[in-house]
């Protein structure tokens, strides 16, 4: 268990010394993130912790599930490490010595041979741990009842499997009884799901994470590195050397951040400014508002400012946009003409926008559409292209410091060829600018909204 028998690597420091019950790694493949897990669940298990070590300890046997993707890969993963590559043969010669176990292991019959359920570990403090492996394909029921002090998850459960997918929040259950611990290894195939989400994008404090790239592994040699970014599919790349999640081949956006990306600066007074807005109609839709930077000169187009806000009056919407400057034009989608008892707003039966006109917001005097002018609902897929267009061209760069659009644009991919309509709220408000730039405005004083509709109307 002496820290350079296994690594010396610093993000495992940073993994392990913070104090934080809930903690995960998402990582690139082949870094160490299992081992680094593994090797924590051994120290509480055993109550043993070497001088370096700075996090949570617990100072009485445990109860610890280890839970893995299906049965072989817990026998050749996560239990190999924590027991040993066989246990006829050798066990207790992975992370936990056999001095420690106690007696033989309880087998589970899953149609793979040497499949361990359960196991006794010699605590410091006197007395029995107990380490009992899990997997995913169990289904969500197997992970019901009892109160196990820590939880340790290598990879995920499918998000999308309606038998795994309620597996994470009932391990955030059994961990409530216990006020226990957390602990996640995983490289993020299955996108933004849940799981990866409640480390991304932490809601509340105690909750940490931290990220391992093929730069922070210099055990894997620099040839087979270099061959592997090569031959995966372009979609797996990053997820695979740097951790980020994938939406598979279905992405909507096929870029890079870092090719997107730029320091943010000041505008220069020739660029012109619109903004757009993506209403917050039902549970779980924030009201979103982006806006939009156009050089004309070269016709590029920076993202330059975001706002996303859940579960509150258009009139507070109205004025978080207005601050931003009541001179910039709003576009907004054709669902805008609904009536207001749909929203949150308190003044029933106006249609959305005039909310947000009545309260000093200048919103276009028609729905976002593309040049040929034709009203009503319009299709997504030409103003999509047209932003991959802008993008693969290095005409479209969003500010390094708008989180939430980064979030969004992760997770926005197709699904059967179809684009799935989730978590795209701040998206949808940046394609609605995009699709009526040819209104943004230079102007940094009020106008009033009779001369600004004649000069729409006389150019539309």
């Amino acid at each position: 268990m002496e820290w350079a028998q296994w690594s010396n690597k610093p993000w495992q420091l940073d993994f392990h010394n913070n104090f934080c019950k809930e903690k995960a790694t998402l990582s690139a493949n082949g870094v160490g993130k299992s081992y680094s897990v593994m090797w924590e669940v051994a120290a509480h298990l055993m109550g043993e912790y070497p001088d370096w070590y700075e996090g949570f300890k617990f100072d009485k046997p445990i109860l610890a599930w280890v839970g893995s993707v299906n049965a072989t890969l817990q026998v050749d993963g996560v239990q190999k490490i924590l027991l040993g590559s066989d246990t006829n043969k050798n066990y207790g010669t992975g992370l936990i010595p056999r001095s420690k176990l106690v007696g033989k292991p309880k087998y589970r019959q899953s149609g793979i041979p040497d499949t361990v359920h359960q196991v006794s570990v010699k605590h410091s403090s006197g007395g029995h741990s107990v380490l009992v492996f899990k997997n995913y394909a169990q289904g969500w029921q197997a992970w019901q009842s009892a109160a196990p002090d820590l939880i340790a998850m290598d990879e995920q459960p499918n998000d999308y499997d309606s038998t795994e997918k309620p597996i994470f929040s009932e391990c955030q259950t059994r961990l409530v009884r216990t006020s226990g611990m957390l602990l996640v290894g995983l490289t993020p195939l299955l996108g933004e799901t849940d799981l990866t989400r409640h480390f991304m994008y932490p809601k509340a404090d105690g909750i940490m994470r931290v990220t391992a790239t093929w730069d922070d592994a210099p055990h894997l040699k620099e040839e087979d590195k270099e061959r592997s970014r090569k031959t995966y599919p372009d979609h797996m790349v990053e997820t695979r050397t740097m951790g980020v999640p994938m939406m598979g081949e279905g992405r909507v956006f096929d870029c890079s951040e870092e090719e997107i990306k730029c320091k943010r600066f000041e505008r220069p007074s020739h660029f012109s400014v619109i903004a757009g807005i993506d209403f917050g109609i039902g549970a779980g839709h924030p009201t979103a508002a982006a806006w939009l930077w156009h050089d004309r000169d070269r016709d590029i187009i920076y993202l330059a400012d975001e706002y996303r806000k859940e579960a509150t009056d258009a009139v507070y919407h109205a004025e978080a946009i207005k601050r931003r400057g009541n001179w910039i034009p709003v576009s907004w989608p054709h669902d805008g003409h609904k009536t207001s008892d749909l929203t949150k707003s308190k003044v029933d039966g106006k249609e959305i926008k005039d909310i947000y006109q009545d309260h000093g917001v200048s919103m276009l005097p028609i729905s976002a559409r593309y040049e040929r002018d034709v009203g009503g609902s319009q299709p997504q897929e030409p103003i999509i292209e047209q932003l991959n267009e802008r993008i693969a061209t290095g005409r479209f760069y969003v500010f390094d410091d708008l989180n939430y659009f980064f979030e969004e644009i992760r997770s926005f991919h197709r699904k059967d060829g179809k684009i799935v309509n989730r978590r795209e709220d701040l998206i949808k408000a940046v394609l609605y600018a995009l699709m009526m730039i040819r209104y943004a405005n230079t102007q940094t004083v009020p106008r009033r909204h009779s001369q600004f509709v004649s000069t729409l109307t006389s150019h539309a």
